[in-house]
């Protein structure tokens, strides 16, 4: 009769061991998942994947970007080294302060973020792209960064002064005495990104069409000269 009590009695208490191991194991791992579901990872965030160059400044001929960098884990996010790869032969983009970004680690903490900027300084009218690659230890992540049309433009100022809009300007020549000579002065200047080509300068004849430097009484001359004996054409 003895062991026939004994035995259920270990039996009883292997399980009872084996229950409460079982659920101490199953506790560690509720651990676990709660920590992943608070985030316990460093997150690399940007608002865009891709971003547009602001139109340059007509004196510098260059554009600024700024770009945030968010991190949105648990965990510092560190970024080992950063690439810029422009798809274009003339190269135009170029990281700001890139040894900050190279030659030490970013470490960027929780709930933080860091911004990189990019310049971009205008050599030709082509559009642009480039891809920026951050290396961290949350993964690779890519950014695309392009750059907009632009054309030459042309300010055209006159005196005295003309009225007149972007397609054209009237003025008059008052006080010019009879056989004296009245002088206008144009004057051309470019205001766009890049260089400005002018092809012809002429006076128009009575059919609005180009008729040369002279039409009638009047001259166009290079440069501002004070007698028409001194006239010289465009």
């Amino acid at each position: 009769m003895k062991w026939t009590v004994r035995r259920p009695l270990g039996l009883l208490l292997n399980v009872q061991y084996f229950i409460v191991f079982s659920m101490l194991a199953m506790g560690i791992a509720a651990c676990d998942d709660e920590n992943l579901n608070r985030g316990e990872s460093p997150v690399f965030y940007t608002e865009l994947d891709n971003y547009l160059f602001p139109v340059p400044n007509f004196e510098s001929q260059s554009s600024e970007l700024a770009v945030r960098i968010q991190n949105l884990g648990g965990t510092e996010l560190i970024i080992a080294s950063v690439t810029l790869e422009e798809r274009d032969d003339v190269k135009e983009i170029s990281i700001l302060d890139e040894d900050d970004w190279d030659d030490n680690l970013v470490i960027i903490s929780p709930e933080s973020e860091r911004t990189i900027r990019f310049s971009w300084n205008v050599l030709d009218a082509q559009s642009d792209e480039a891809e920026v690659i951050f290396y961290t230890n949350a993964g690779e992540y890519r950014l695309v960064l392009t750059t907009p049309d632009i054309d030459p433009d042309l300010n055209v100022s006159t005196e005295p002064p003309s009225q007149g809009d972007g397609r054209g300007a009237r003025l008059e020549l008052a006080e010019v005495p009879a056989g004296g000579v009245g002088k206008v002065v144009v004057k051309l200047r470019s205001v766009g990104a890049i260089d400005l080509t002018v092809e012809q300068a002429c006076l128009l004849g009575p059919d609005n069409e180009c008729a040369g430097d002279r039409v009638g009484s009047f001259a166009l001359c290079d440069g501002s000269p004070e007698v028409v004996a001194d006239c010289q054409p465009v």
